[in-house]
């Protein structure tokens, strides 16, 4: 087999901007995709890009969190305490209701 044969290639037409990916596969599953229909291929794209989708999402997540955590360390370190921000949360929603009148929370 070429090193080609080991690679499961797939892309798909939809509303959303779609593009070709190539992943390295155990041979198998790459046979069983080549011998695969149209329609048994539009469902293993259709996997295989929620499962990738659900790691990056998890991935931004982590990272969301880590920046969180970041100022969180950093605004203890100033001082902030958790009193100290809600009520500069508060005082927040009270100008924005200032400016933009009820309902603009």
């Amino acid at each position: 087999m070429s090193a080609i044969s080991s690679f499961l290639t797939f892309g798909g037409t939809s509303a959303l901007c779609m593009r070709i990916l190539a992943l390295n596969v155990e041979e198998g599953v790459a046979e069983a995709y080549a011998r695969a229909n149209a329609e048994e291929r539009t469902q293993m794209d259709g996997l295989i890009n929620t499962l990738l989708r659900e790691v990056v999402r998890k991935k931004q997540l982590h990272q969301l969190e880590g920046i969180s955590n970041k100022i969180a360390t950093q605004a203890r370190a100033s001082g902030l305490t958790p009193k100290l921000l809600g009520e500069l949360m508060e005082w927040d929603k009270e100008t924005m209701r200032n400016l933009f009148g009820e309902g603009n929370e």
